[in-house]
């Protein structure tokens, strides 16, 4: 690295309840010591350069108050951290608990339905003294949508790859974006018709028609005075009135608010015709679901997935990829990419995957009932919970066959199309 570059700095925010070990993470982290007794923090700042993945980065951490006093100063570290440690004791279940009121406090305060986490089991070493499975750590992981691993201050197991893997995240989120970037004055005309970028990455195409192509570029040129490639928010209610029925002062923010993800207060055309699609119906698939869909997918965190976790994503999204205008969609998208997809170009395909029918609503529904986590997909022990609930006493061999001729590619779990299938077969 040149004398004069600047070293990238990480905003890093370890929560969670009293008592789960976020000095003793902290400490151990910063100093390589551990600190078996400590006072309750009130707050304490500390800071370290590391080099993660090649890159040298100068992390600040924030390690926060966890007791109940203190909450109130929550929300001020929440507004300016860049990522967040949700740590939790594996011997206290309370603390495990507590993780979805600390995750959706950060949402509320950032305003996202997704920010950069990393859900941390502390306490790992005291495994005579667990009350959280390791199962279930991984568990509201997925429901989060970020990573998950189970650390020991004392030993310091996982503890650097812990704030290592929270940077990636952050390094991940930056990434998706900057990847649909504002399109410059005067270049190329892309697949939208509108600017493509030229500094790498792909510019998934839709396929509407060219009426409807042409009605979304007047409209949105319309409002484009200087070429830029881009509307303000204020704008975009006078771009919505030109195409139709105007609607509520609160679907626009909500709209606002969902396509102008990187909070610049200006959409480009390719976000411009995603928030359209939406509104008029046709993307069905709500940005959470997708981000939870790819993250689960992402098994290296590494911002994109190839062909192979994309039929992974694709199943949590509960659809076939087998089914010819699903495969249609994904190998298009595949070849805009050049085999790598990021997040951003997830919410293009979501454009392209044909909208379902009320029989797979309907599936769908019946499918989540069973998917007790969340994850895309089913266990043998919420197979059993369901059916109990319905009345059904099976035994464990009863059950045992039941899950086994689902399980089509016996892999242990009943994804949503062989959840479909099984369904099928009955009627």
């Amino acid at each position: 690295m040149s004398g004069n570059q600047l070293i990238r700095e990480f905003k890093l925010v370890v929560v969670g309840g009293g008592g789960v070990g976020k000095s003793a993470l902290t400490i151990q982290f910063i100093q390589s010591q551990f600190v078996d007794e400590y006072d309750p923090t009130i707050e304490d700042s500390y800071r370290k350069q590391c080099t993660i993945d090649n890159e040298t980065a100068m992390l600040d951490v924030l390690d926060t108050a966890g007791q109940e006093e203190y909450s109130a100063m929550r929300e001020q570290y929440m507004r300016t951290g860049e990522g967040f440690l949700l740590v939790y004791s594996i011997t206290s279940r309370n603390s495990f608990e507590e993780m979805p009121t600390f995750q959706q406090q950060i949402l509320r305060v950032k305003d996202r339905d997704y920010f950069p986490m990393m859900v941390c089991g502390n306490k790992a070493d005291l495994e005579n003294e667990r009350q959280v499975g390791t199962e279930e750590g991984l568990d509201i992981a997925h429901a989060f949508g970020c990573p998950f691993l189970e650390t020991s201050a004392k030993t310091k197991t996982n503890v650097e790859e812990a704030f290592y893997t929270l940077v990636r995240e952050i390094r991940r989120y930056n990434k998706e974006f900057s990847s649909v970037p504002a399109a410059k004055s005067g270049a190329s005309a892309g697949a939208y018709g509108a600017p493509e970028d030229n500094a790498g990455g792909c510019s998934c195409s839709l396929r509407l028609t060219d009426e409807k192509l042409d009605e979304y570029k007047d409209a949105f040129s319309m409002f484009d005075k200087d070429g830029n490639g881009s509307i303000s928010a204020e704008e975009l209610g006078e771009v919505m009135k030109s195409l139709g029925p105007t609607p509520s002062q609160q679907d626009l923010i909500d709209m606002i608010n969902e396509v102008d993800v990187d909070g610049n207060g200006t959409i480009d055309f390719e976000e411009f015709v995603m928030m359209m699609e939406r509104q008029q119906g046709r993307i069905t698939i709500s940005d959470t679901d997708l981000r939870k869909a790819f993250v689960t997918a992402d098994t290296n965190y590494d911002g994109v997935i190839d062909e192979t976790e994309l039929v992974t994503c694709i199943r949590n999204l509960h659809y076939d990829p087998t089914d010819p205008s699903v495969q249609s969609a994904m190998q298009h998208v595949l070849k805009e990419c050049q085999g790598k997809i990021a997040f951003s170009n997830m919410r293009m395909l979501a454009v392209q995957l044909p909208p379902p029918t009320n029989e797979d609503e309907e599936l769908k529904s019946a499918f989540n009932v069973f998917d007790k986590d969340g994850n895309g997909t089913i266990c043998k022990s919420e197979l059993r919970q369901v059916m109990q609930s319905l009345g059904e006493r099976l035994d464990d061999d009863e059950i045992d066959a039941m899950f086994k001729e689902a399980d089509a590619n016996g892999d242990q779990v009943i994804n949503f199309e062989e959840f479909k299938a099984m369904m099928n077969s009955k009627i």
